[in-house]
């Protein structure tokens, strides 16, 4: 694998879509995964970085 703070791969889904079988499945396979339920179990340090994402001030991997 390359260095962890490299994107190697974005899963992109709707709701109900099975992403949290796919980040369980890459988080077994040994990659960093990030799923928005983080953001919103912590969106009081998540939320202001994900707004700056949106609107094109940052391009930060968690």
């Amino acid at each position: 694998m390359t260095k962890p703070s490299e994107l190697q791969i974005i899963g992109a889904g709707y709701c109900r879509t099975g992403t949290m079988s796919t980040k369980t499945a890459l988080d077994k396979l040994g990659y960093n995964t990030h799923h928005m339920f983080e953001v919103m179990k912590n969106m009081e340090t998540q939320g202001p970085l994900w707004l700056d994402v949106v609107a094109g001030r940052s391009c930060v991997l968690i």
